[in-house]
């Protein structure tokens, strides 16, 4: 299944974002559908949005795998070329607002070794 057929099955043709930081309506092209598919594949298969208990938890593997999305999701940009202009715009925007300011707090955080504190981990 790919995002387009996941968005028909939900009767959706476009999607209506409102957020603190970004509010639009995204009507996707095909283009757009493949990125954004190819990074929700990402983001499911990730350590970091998958619950684990604190003593099986590795904060630190977590962390650089929150880190990485930034180079993933360039790929996926790359890849997908200036046709997904749509997705590239919200990409974009979720990258500068929403996971650098979690990733550069996290990383002050490691960097002094707050992860190795049984209450901050729990935050992480």
């Amino acid at each position: 299944m790919n995002l387009s057929n996941l968005l028909e099955k939900w009767g959706m043709s476009s999607l209506k974002i409102t957020h603190p930081f970004l509010q639009m309506e995204w009507t996707p092209e095909a283009a757009d559908k493949n990125a954004a598919w190819a990074l929700y594949i990402e983001l499911l298969t990730r350590i970091t949005t998958q619950p684990l208990p604190i003593e099986h938890g590795d904060e630190k593997t977590a962390l650089d795998s929150a880190y990485s999305l930034f180079a993933t999701t360039r790929e996926v940009i790359r890849e997908h070329g200036p046709e997904c202009i749509n997705f590239t715009k919200i990409a974009i925007v979720v990258l500068n607002q929403v996971r650098r300011p979690y990733t550069s707090k996290s990383h002050r955080n490691s960097l002094a070794r707050a992860l190795e504190d049984e209450t901050e981990r729990a935050v992480f």
